[in-house]
């Protein structure tokens, strides 16, 4: 823990304190730190693409993580943004179509307005709202984690729960902390969303 932020540990090929991860062979890897459900657990998660344009990320049931092999079934079980073409999956349903505006590849940063309690997951870019709000049952599926996964060649994401493994350069390099002042990314938390920390769990989590 850093500053009072969870670093995400993921089920494989970790590096970085296990908030950077690659996949290949058409594998997923899904954090371990699933997003609790209270009502206020609204969260906001950072991730930044450092290899490849083929990669799927969102979030799939944390009762689902055993299936990390697309083989298995994943894409059955997880809202994704797809970065080849901006297509968004939901639940093995393309809910939104390629769209040149919603790709992304190395050197992008996404972001993730996630309400738990609403359950719901939005989509961003640089900052940007980059298509609707994608919902799923949240009492069949009460807990979430951050899923990442190949699309068709080797890719490497990093993900930033407040703690960023790399350069932010917004703000004079002092990024954006949430409202409770916890965490640090590259874009502004939007009000009501919090950095996903130890504190802001016990605050708003439950």
């Amino acid at each position: 823990m850093h500053n009072g932020i969870n670093l995400v540990k993921w089920v494989d090929l970790i590096t970085n304190n296990g908030i950077q991860e690659t996949t290949q062979d058409n594998s997923g890897v899904v954090s371990s730190l699933a997003m609790p459900k209270g009502s206020t657990s609204k969260w906001w998660i950072e991730m930044k693409c450092i290899a490849g344009n083929n990669n799927a990320i969102g979030i799939c049931p944390a009762s689902q993580t055993h299936r990390l092999k697309v083989s298995s079934g994943i894409n059955n079980y997880s809202i994704t943004l797809y970065g080849a073409d901006g297509r968004v999956f939901n639940f093995g349903t393309t809910s939104q179509g390629a769209d040149g505006g919603r790709q992304f590849g190395a050197g992008d940063i996404l972001n993730f307005k996630i309400d738990m309690n609403g359950g719901t997951i939005e989509f961003f870019k640089s900052g940007s709202s980059i298509g609707s709000a994608e919902g799923w049952n949240n009492t069949s599926y009460p807990l979430m984690c951050i899923l990442s996964r190949k699309g068709g060649s080797s890719q490497t994401m990093s993900i930033n729960t407040g703690c960023p493994d790399y350069s932010i350069t917004s703000n004079s390099g002092n990024g954006y902390a949430d409202a409770a002042g916890y965490g640090k990314f590259q874009y502004q938390p939007p009000s009501g969303y919090y950095a996903l920390c130890s504190k802001n769990i016990a605050a708003y989590g439950g």
